[in-house]
């Protein structure tokens, strides 16, 4: 346990718990809550300081087609004022459109599908830029990334991490 919050900084007690019963290391929460006490691995809420902006580093380029793929949603209203979400997909090196999935609410539940099916096309790619929205920080997501072998980059504002 302490390796993996070693490696997951931000990872919580259920977070953690997720991971070590992936791996087949423990089975009973109950357990992960005391050895996560007992290990003092509880995390600290920090108040962030203020920064200056910073310059935007480059972001990472594909060398070939269906290396990195990139996804982000937009959001438009229609003329009653109902609002709708576009899930956009595309291959980086080519700039081709792989899918764009709309409907008034897309979770991380309906991104891990919509992945399948392009995969299932295409093939799927060795790595998915993606933003720290929620849909792609979901539980469900991070269970399909896992099953499907696929790394993700987080961007911040543009700028890789």
């Amino acid at each position: 346990m302490k390796e993996l919050a070693e490696l997951r900084k931000r990872f919580g007690c259920r977070r953690l718990h997720v991971l070590l019963k992936r791996e087949v290391l423990v089975i009973n929460h109950k357990r992960t809550e005391r050895i996560y006490r007992e290990e003092h691995l509880s995390l600290r809420i920090r108040k962030r300081k203020k920064r200056a902006s910073q310059v935007r580093g480059e972001l990472p380029k594909a060398t070939r087609a269906n290396e990195l793929w990139s996804m982000d949603f937009m959001q438009d209203a229609m003329h009653n004022g109902r609002k709708f979400r576009l899930l956009t997909m595309l291959d980086t090196y080519t700039k081709e459109s792989l899918q764009i999935e709309i409907d008034t609410s897309i979770g991380g539940k309906r991104v891990a599908p919509v992945l399948t099916e392009v995969g299932s096309v295409r093939g799927l790619p060795e790595s998915i830029m993606v933003d720290n929205g929620p849909e792609f920080i979901s539980n469900a997501l991070d269970e399909w990334v896992h099953t499907q072998k696929v790394k993700l980059r987080f961007t911040r504002a543009g700028k890789p991490r």
